[in-house]
């Protein structure tokens, strides 16, 4: 380890016991780097007690020299471990000794000698001290209880392969073995393999187990007989066993793996698996497809729905959408609609479709006023925001009769025409369109005039001529529009209402933006009145309207 400029190793000699267990130590594990704080622990078990000794930090030891103290004290108590003789705890430079604070973790469970190892994740690099006994597997973070298995045996061994946890347990079965007394010379034996195999004429069967701890599943299992020690060396697992076989277990490629999870229908750990393997998104749809198809079969459409929510943006919504047409299955399409439309990968197609399910739904109303954004306060003037058309929208609503939507839908995303037109036509309320009407600017009101103005002349000729009144265009405007003579075919069927609108824009209006149209349509209309008048003074003021006209040199 590197150390920091001016910072020396600090050599320690041990002074009386900092702990004295009542049973024989049977493992030590160090770990650096624990959090919170970075800490160095000393875990230690024995046959009944599970310990952890954090070492104490001063201001004047720094981490590196922690360090230094850690590697000095495990060096140590193996000394101790193997002499069984106290340990002590001195410096040489300056007195200084360090402390720890001791937690006992497990009272009633602990360990055999080798049935203890520090793991430490692929993924976030957390330490983890891991025991195995005969009721289970159990891990520590700091003072914290973390994982537990409940692996059954009485384990022989543990150990740590990447995020594998392996075991080997002892099982009560034995085989007959037939001793040979012959040696094969064309293959010599090391010592250590001739006294392994030598004089042995029984075997207990050892069962060799790999498990993933995240998703927590057996990975492998096998029966072995006479394992004599268990390496994880070169990217593989080493079997060594006491008749001088080497075995090697290769992890199989992650495409493998899932392929066996999908056949026995373990969706779930396949999932947690493909994600722990940061396997892409198109390949997490696929698994969510798989799983969603499993669960149709099985008639859990709810759940079902929830794993095809998942593959949007992934899978065409036209697979989805095909299983659950049938009108048993509405709840089911119309959430999946709905999540469809929130990532805004919605087409009309699929807007027209939700609508229609909301039309059908005992909550129609109010799923299809928040759906439209009905319920929110604040207005939307952008169609960028929303996750719908809207003028599907209102079509839609309008078609099935929730005219009370379609027209707050028009009114919240300014769609003048489509509010006027379902008043008119839908709602017959004529004052509310006029009302709507008059709150509008020039040219929006100029179109709906345009639009529908025989209609609301019709049922409102008063109020309607009124409004025509108040568009004061400009000058500019007059001659663009070409108004008034441009709305005379308005008032085919009113012609007094014509004749009172023709005549104020003849006041108002600069005379040399009115076509000629305009007067001579004013004295027909003044004649026409004329004839149908019985009345002497009446005639007699009509009169005076003409001659007045007549001198207009615009008439025709």
């Amino acid at each position: 380890m590197k150390l920091p400029k001016n910072v020396g190793l600090v050599r320690y000699k041990f002074l009386p016991p900092f702990y004295q267990a009542e049973r024989p130590v049977t493992n030590l594990a160090f770990a650096e780097g624990i959090k919170p704080h970075n800490d160095v622990i000393l875990y230690a078990t024995t046959e009944s007690t599970v310990l952890s000794f954090r070492l104490i930090q001063t201001t004047s030891s720094s981490i590196s020299t922690a360090a230094a103290v850690a590697a000095s004290v495990s060096s140590s108590i193996t000394s101790t471990l193997r002499d069984r003789r106290p340990f002590h705890l001195t410096q040489h430079h300056q007195p200084q000794q360090a402390q720890f604070n001791i937690a006992i973790l497990e009272t009633q469970i602990g360990c055999k000698p080798g049935c203890a190892v520090l793991a430490q994740s692929e993924f976030d690099g957390e330490q983890q001290f891991v025991i195995a006994n005969s009721t289970g597997v159990f891990s520590y973070v700091g003072d914290d209880k973390r994982l537990g298995l409940g692996i059954d045996g009485e384990k022989l061994s543990v150990h740590w392969w990447f995020n594998y946890l392996i075991t080997v347990t002892k099982e009560n079965q034995k085989t007959s073995l037939v001793t040979s007394t012959t040696t094969d010379t064309t293959k010599p034996q090391s010592n250590i393999l001739s006294q392994l195999t030598a004089h042995q004429t029984t075997t207990e069967l050892q069962t060799l187990a790999v498990y993933d701890t995240n998703p927590q599943l057996t990975a492998y299992s096998v029966g072995i007989p006479r394992i004599q020690c268990v390496v994880n060396e070169w990217g593989y697992i080493h079997i060594l066993t006491g008749d001088g076989e080497l075995h090697r277990l290769i992890e199989k490629d992650l495409h493998s793996r899932l392929h066996l999870l999908f056949r026995k229908n373990c969706y779930q750990l396949a999932l947690q698996l493909a994600k722990k393997n940061r396997t892409s998104k198109q390949g997490m749809a696929e698994i969510f497809k798989q799983f969603g198809d499993h669960l149709y079969v099985k008639n859990e459409y709810e759940t079902a729905t929830d794993q095809y929510c998942k593959t949007i943006g992934f899978l065409e919504p036209s697979y989805v959408i095909k299983k659950f047409l049938d009108s048993q299955h509405i709840d089911h399409l119309t959430r999946y609609l709905e999540e469809l439309h929130r990532e805004k990968l919605a087409n009309t197609d699929h807007t027209t479709l939700l609508l229609n399910c909301y039309t059908k739904h005992p909550d129609r109303i109010n799923r299809l006023a928040k759906f439209i954004g009905l319920n929110e306060t604040s207005p939307s003037t952008s169609d960028v925001e929303l996750s719908f058309d809207v003028d599907i929208a209102i079509d839609v609503c309008r078609q099935a009769n929730y005219f009370d939507e379609a027209l707050a839908l028009s009114a919240k995303y300014r769609r003048h025409d489509k509010y006027i037109k379902i008043q008119i036509e839908n709602k017959k309320d004529y004052d509310k369109a006029l009302t709507y009407i008059q709150t509008l600017k020039f040219d929006d009101a100029l179109q709906a005039f345009r639009n529908y103005g025989k209609s609301l002349i019709k049922e409102q000729p008063i109020l309607t001529t009124k409004l025509l009144k108040q568009l004061n265009p400009t000058p500019q405007q007059i001659e663009q529009e070409q108004l008034p003579e441009s709305l005379i075919n308005l008032f085919m069927n009113n012609p007094d209402e014509l004749l009172d609108y023709l005549e104020y824009a003849v006041k108002q209006y600069p005379k040399d933006h009115l076509a000629t149209t305009v007067y001579d349509t004013i004295l027909e209309l003044l004649l026409q009145k004329y004839n149908k008048t019985n009345d002497k003074k009446e005639n007699d003021r009509i009169s005076n309207q003409i001659l007045t006209l007549l001198k207009d040199s615009k008439v025709n």
